[in-house]
């Protein structure tokens, strides 16, 4: 079965795939001229804002439900329910991606995330439906695998939104530097998320549930934890949506802005960004570790 749906999209890739045609030579910048452009792209309003927004969109605004893991464990779903659910999720991924180059592209950027935001925050209460087993088929594999795919849509119209003003702040050739250094924000929130989640884990009683579940004991601790990640996804989509440029003309307005153009701006971005990531990466790195995943930073109960 994998075979017959690997092989006919391999086929048509090695046929459909092209290489680019390459129209001239382009100029190798230098590892000085890069820093040196960076840094100028460092000292702008719009480089600062849209690198709170990444860390605050990513690790507050998007922030995971500590109890997800004892919910997915309730519903429990094979392995071909969570694959086919995945498959749709994906599927509904792509169409927002279409959807919001269809119809939002030209629309306001921070509207859009704070309406796609408050949508997605939808899928808190589908935890409840599933912690309470509403209508007994709450914690069915197939109504979980397909129900927490469902938002995939919403996912995908607000997927692309702080990519479009790397587009716009990015000087001539230096897009992918910009890019990545966003994208590197972007993930370090991500991580910041786990981490938070981990760390709201003993907060709200959730260490060791997941094998000694009681729905007596824990549906409120859970129920608890779910509505507060709904408040906090809420909460942190209307405080950061104001780093988010409404649309390209605030985009140049924002990299122009010349009381911003301080060195003070560049170390600040530099400084916040390291923090953000080394932060992540150390707490990671405290979760993986037997004698030291038992910290309460690090999502356990406390060493003794």
């Amino acid at each position: 079965a994998v075979v017959a749906v690997c092989v006919p999209l391999w086929v048509a890739m090695a046929v459909l795939l092209k290489d680019p045609v390459i129209v001239e030579e382009h100029h190798a910048h230098s590892a000085r001229e890069v820093i040196s452009t960076m840094w100028s792209v460092m000292k702008t309003k719009v480089m600062f804002y849209l690198l709170v927004f990444s860390l605050g969109n990513m690790a507050i605004a998007s922030l995971l439900n500590p109890g997800a893991t004892v919910i997915a464990q309730i519903a429990a779903p094979s392995t071909l329910q969570s694959s086919i659910g995945n498959l749709v999720g994906n599927s509904l991924f792509l169409v927002g991606v279409w959807i919001f180059r269809r119809y939002f592209i030209n629309y306001s950027w921070r509207i859009t995330f704070v309406w796609t935001t408050m949508i997605l925050g939808l899928n808190c209460g589908f935890q409840l439906l599933v912690i309470y087993n509403a209508w007994g088929i709450g914690q069915e594999g197939w109504f979980y695998a397909f129900g927490n795919s469902a938002l995939q849509l919403i996912q995908g119209i607000a997927q692309v939104l702080s990519s479009l003003a790397v587009i716009e702040i990015s000087p001539p050739g230096y897009e992918a530097s910009v890019y990545e250094f966003l994208t590197t924000m972007h993930n370090a929130g991500i991580t910041i998320n786990s981490n938070l989640q981990n760390i709201f884990m003993p907060v709200f009683g959730l260490d060791g549930m997941a094998g000694n579940y009681s729905p007596e004991r824990d549906n409120d601790s859970l129920a608890n934890a779910t509505y507060f990640t709904l408040i906090t996804n809420i909460s942190g989509a209307l405080l950061f949506c104001w780093f988010l440029p409404n649309d390209r003309a605030q985009c140049h307005a924002w990299s122009e802005a010349p009381k911003w153009r301080r060195p003070a701006v560049g170390a600040t971005v530099v400084t916040v960004g390291g923090a953000a990531l080394l932060f992540s990466l150390t707490v990671s790195t405290l979760s993986t570790f037997p004698a030291t995943d038992c910290l309460q930073i690090a999502g356990g109960p406390g060493c003794k």
